[in-house]
């Protein structure tokens, strides 16, 4: 800001303060060092020796101070009326504007629901006395909340909201392969469909983990002899042992590996199905399993259960659709001989 004022008169500031502070003040104190020693005087005279005594002191040091004011006109080139223009100190950071910041966060775990453990997603609930939080999913099953036993309404926290809209995360799959990102509020969506979820390999004492696809090719180079091969589209047949409690199966083209299960049911027979070593998510495959034995045929049409791991599944009844093959079909030698016929994923088959 410019105005006319003083050299060393009464300045003003913007708040019509004076101006003892003003840059070409403090510029001509620094360079005439005896003006602040008068300003120093002065005040001791206030109060030490007689009221002549100040008045001979301030007369001299006013003189003083006209020849050391036209020194520094005459060197400086000012007039006593002049244009100052106010300085501000430049500020010390650069405006952050839109750009991102990098936030590290101690406990992640403060943005997964205190009640599923599942990352949060909008609308996020709050409960009325305390600000307790939890997931939509949690909220609605809930009166209560489980921290403080206070109204669990519809009160939402628009705070934690706003975080998860404007936070980015990477996916929990991302040592397996993913390279996606994410804002954390999309997080369990994406997680719940990424390709790159972990599974686990079937063969025994093996406990390697990895997406899908990696496991197909560690299985194939690691373990090929453990697994049947055979192609979609053709008949095949297996041996299946009455307590061999799986089979594993390998298809020679894409290399998606199957489990034939087996559940011993007793006193009654075995329950089999057949499952796909895939994220759950995944599209099924239809397949066609048969038995034949002393003129006995048994048959089983239905799609494959998706599974990321070789893991027992809880008794037969919880297997869905399975076959029941009778004590009586395994005869003295304990096995069986199986046809399958697989089709591929998302391939839907002729009707018969």
């Amino acid at each position: 800001m410019v105005r006319r004022s003083r050299l060393f008169g009464d300045f003003e500031d913007d708040e019509g303060v004076g101006g003892s502070s003003h840059p070409v003040l403090k510029r001509y104190r620094r360079d005439f060092p005896s003006m602040t020693s008068w300003e120093g005087q002065r005040e001791e005279s206030e109060h030490d020796g007689s009221e002549e005594e100040y008045q001979e002191d301030e007369e001299e040091l006013e003189y003083q101070e006209d020849e050391e004011e036209q020194e520094f006109i005459a060197d400086n080139g000012y007039d006593e009326d002049v244009y100052i223009e106010d300085e501000e100190e430049e500020p010390n950071y650069e405006p952050i504007g839109d750009e991102p910041i990098n936030v590290t966060l101690n406990d992640p775990g403060v943005f997964d629901c205190p009640i599923c453990f599942e990352p949060l997603t909008i609308p996020v609930f709050q409960c009325e006395n305390n600000g307790h939080i939890a997931c939509y999913y949690c909220s609605s099953k809930i009166h209560k909340c489980p921290s403080c036993s206070s109204p669990f309404g519809s009160s939402r926290c628009r705070v934690i909201e706003k975080v998860l809209e404007s936070s980015t995360t990477s996916c929990r799959n991302s040592k397996y392969g993913c390279k996606q990102t994410m804002t954390y509020d999309k997080k369990r969506e994406h997680e719940k469909a990424c390709m790159h979820l972990p599974c686990s390999c079937p063969h025994s004492g093996c406990d390697f983990v990895a997406s899908s696809r990696n496991l197909y090719k560690h299985f194939d180079t690691n373990h090929v002899s453990s697994a049947t091969k055979f192609r979609y589209y053709r008949d095949f047949s297996i041996t299946l042992k009455k307590n061999e409690r799986f089979t594993v199966l390998q298809e020679r083209n894409e290399g998606t590996m199957f489990i034939l299960k087996n559940r011993v049911i007793e006193g009654v027979g075995n329950a089999v199905r057949l499952n796909c070593l895939q994220p759950s998510f995944m599209k099924e495959s239809y397949y066609k399993l048969g038995i034949k034995t002393n003129g006995n045929v048994l048959r089983l049409q239905s799609y494959t259960k998706s599974s990321p791991c070789q893991v027992y599944d809880g008794p037969p009844s919880a297997m869905a659709t399975f076959l029941l093959i009778p004590l009586d079909f395994f005869g003295s030698s304990d096995e069986l001989s199986i046809n399958l016929f697989i089709w591929p994923k998302g391939v839907k088959p002729p009707i018969d």
